[in-house]
């Protein structure tokens, strides 16, 4: 990239970028300082940072800089889709997917005019006897992969292979071989089987051509296919990487840690030797530099044994997450990220051999995307991301280029013509290669509005309400669905009448049949119960917890430990005690209003506390990001495992736990769902990345996951001898 030095200042002004040069043992923390207030600066100018320059320095630098903005900014380019050069068409080093064969460009779709968006009504819940149904939303694209016939979507709820001169599609679920419907990853292997990996579960799919196969584990599936996959032509770090000249396959493991394979001995990485903790992306560069994302960044030198620790020292702002990892020729790793709150992030390049940071940022240059969520990189040293409002590619040497539809892009792939087909949060869409000619989008009728559900409730009409970070929707008892709110839904609860209450980032609504919601509250709601009077408990997003009688709420404290670690449940207790489950671990207000951390010295009571439930004998439960435990009336806390429940309980890893009236406990684990009967009779049901559970009955149940609904009925439940 340009840089014009400033005179007289050991600065330079980049057009593009803030390097950043550190060292991983550096100063991070003086580097974040620094770094942030330069990116609060919000003209277009960048600058080039040593560590150990002080503040004061930093601001006469800045002076010379500001008198620079004309020049600068005369380098920004801000181009419009139809007056973008045709992008380049080899093909990439990673997978990022250009067929090495022309595709008929789709027809008989209409153009886009604005965002595309989900309508109001969903397709319908078509509900039967059959021991277990699925609904998905396939729509929700995050990889692509063009083979030269099909264009074949990874999604949040499952596999759709289209056909891009007809615009036909088919969905391959469960019933097909899938493991899961919640995709991460998708790769083509050198005999041009399609593969995938999941969010929630650790194996390995395969479609050879006519059928899906799954693995029992990840290794069986590299030592099965070891030569298909050294020689893959559309490779994904999510699932395995290797390089061109290398006959090591590397890939995250299940558990979070790294493994290699060279076709005869395993070797494993883990935090002994280095390796951030829950690694999910793992690639190697042409020279054999691996390269590891997981809470952190770390790498190493294909043969060596320990890893160095390279996360950013400040470049990415608060609270963003790595979403992206791409090396290219030269060695240097692309890391894209994306912020939770929607504040800008960008992306960063590290260059090993100097160990400096390149950050880009739409702060310091519109062309970058505030949100990036997938990289790809040619072989001739282009760059693309992926982000809000479309895509941004920087050619080797040349200013980054927007090509912008007011879309928010997800992943993509591209012919040999150089046309994109571009994911999206709804659909798939198309484009010529100069960005113009947008078509789409593509979608898959669809029964819920996001495959990520988080709870669940049924009212007294039999319509279902299932809440999402995208909003909520509903399923009549006919099995008409619709969108009933647009917004995160935080909470959801059943009062005395069996309506149904949403909490909100907006606030409480009261819903009704047909989706009809009305806002009776206007705070953002973090958590509601209604206790055994049947009074509504309010926890705001501020900490502020109290009734809500009629239309007073009466706040009875502010915990100011709640403002940092909203609760993730709550409940009232006989007594008027109030216990919340927060990420900190479990917490209790008592009738007098004073909040304590309840029991210091039960260390599992001071983990990730996710659920809470009272049963009908006063038996307090609480379900842990690492257990799960009940509080007898007699006091004392007692630890239930996988083991000591004789597999009952199917995973350590609770979600969700419902009690019913009899005394039934339902718990969703990251592996399935768990019964514990009044009795202590345990049954289960292996259902991967299971979030939320309802019982509608005795026998029917419906659980929500990551990548998608189910419903089930109890004959499917297996019991523990």
């Amino acid at each position: 990239m340009d840089e014009k030095s400033i005179p007289g200042i050991g600065f330079a002004c980049p057009v593009d970028a803030i390097v950043l040069q550190a060292r991983a043992n550096g100063k991070r923390q003086e580097l974040r300082l620094l770094c942030r207030s330069l990116l609060d600066y919000t003209s277009p100018v960048s600058v080039l940072i040593r560590p150990g320059i002080m503040r004061a320095t930093l601001l006469l630098a800045m002076l010379p800089c500001i008198a620079l903005i004309g020049g600068c900014a005369s380098a920004w380019l801000t181009v419009t889709p139809t007056g973008v050069t045709p992008a380049p068409t080899t093909t990439p080093d990673r997978a990022r997917n250009i067929s090495p064969t022309p595709t008929p460009l789709p027809r008989g779709t209409a153009e886009v005019s604005s965002r595309p968006t989900p309508g109001s009504q969903l397709a319908s819940l078509s509900i039967s006897d059959a021991p277990l149904q699925s609904w998905s939303n396939p729509n929700d694209v995050n990889g692509l992969l063009y083979d030269g016939q099909y264009l074949w979507a990874a999604t949040g709820g499952g596999v759709v292979r289209w056909q891009p001169d007809s615009g036909e599609s088919r969905v391959y679920t469960l019933n097909d071989g899938l493991a899961s419907l919640a995709i991460r990853g998708i790769a083509q292997d050198g005999e041009g089987h399609i593969w995938v990996g999941y969010v929630d579960h650790g194996t390995w799919s395969e479609y050879d051509g006519e059928r899906w196969y799954s693995y029992e584990s990840r290794e069986k599936a590299v030592a099965s296919r070891y030569r298909a996959m050294l020689t893959a032509s559309q490779i994904d770090p999510r699932l395995w990487s290797r390089r061109d000249t290398g006959d090591w396959v590397w890939l995250p493991s299940s558990d979070g840690r790294v493994e290699a394979y060279d076709g005869s001995k395993w070797r494993v990485y883990g935090q002994r030797e280095g390796v951030t903790q829950n690694t999910w992306l793992v690639a190697v560069t042409a020279g054999g530099r691996v390269w590891a994302v997981g809470e952190g960044v770390s790498t190493t030198e294909e043969g060596e044994r320990q890893w160095e620790d390279h996360s950013l020292p400040g470049e990415a702002p608060e609270d963003s997450e790595t979403a992206d990892l791409a090396v290219d020729g030269q060695g240097r790793a692309w890391l894209a990220f994306v912020n939770r709150h929607r504040q800008g992030a960008g992306v960063g390049c590290l260059d090993p051999t100097t160990n400096r940071w390149v950050a880009y940022t739409h702060a310091l240059n519109p062309a970058i995307p505030r949100q990036v969520h997938r990289l790809g990189l040619d072989r001739d040293g282009t760059v693309w991301l992926c982000g809000d409002e479309g895509i941004a590619f920087c050619r080797p040497g040349a200013r980054w280029e927007p090509l912008s539809w007011g879309i928010s892009v997800q992943s993509f792939a591209r012919d040999r013509e150089g046309r994109f087909w571009i994911g999206t949060a709804h659909g798939i869409c198309s484009a010529a290669a100069d960005g113009s000619d947008l078509r789409g989008p593509w979608l898959v009728r669809a029964s819920i509005i996001s495959n990520e559900i988080t709870s669940l409730v049924m009212d007294g009409q039999g319509t279902l309400w299932i809440g999402t970070p995208k909003g909520l929707s509903y399923a009549a008892a006919s099995g008409d669905a619709g969108i009933a709110l647009d917004e995160e839904v935080f909470c959801l609860a059943t009062g005395p009448k069996d309506e149904v209450w949403a909490g909100t980032r907006s606030g409480l609504y009261i819903l009704r049949g047909a989706g009809s919601s009305q806002q009776v509250f206007d705070q953002p709601v973090a958590r509601l119960v209604f206790d055994a009077q049947g009074i509504l408990w309010i926890c705001t997003q501020d900490g502020r917890i109290g009734p809500l009688d009629g239309a007073e709420w009466r706040p009875k404290a502010s915990v100011a430990e709640l403002a940092t670690a909203p609760p993730r449940d709550m409940l009232v207790s006989a007594d008027g005690s109030v216990w919340l489950g927060t990420a900190n671990g479990l917490g209790v207000l008592s009738v007098e209003g004073s909040f304590a951390w309840a029991d210091p010295e039960e260390h599992l009571l001071q983990e990730d506390a996710r659920a809470l439930a009272l049963g009908p004998d006063g038996v307090l439960w609480i379900g842990t990001a690492n257990g799960l435990a009940r509080q007898p009336a007699a006091g004392g806390w007692v630890r239930l495992t996988p083991t000591s429940t004789e597999g009952g309980l199917r995973s350590t890893e609770i979600w969700d736990l419902h009690m019913t009236p009899e005394g039934t406990l339902w718990i969703a684990t990251s592996a399935g769902i768990s019964m514990r009967t009044p009795k202590a009779d345990w049954f289960y049901f292996d259902l991967p990345g299971a979030r939320t559970i309802w019982p509608e009955s005795s026998e029917v149940i419906w659980v929500g996951t990551r990548g998608g609904l189910y419903r089930l009925r109890r004959e499917l439940l297996i019991a523990v001898p």
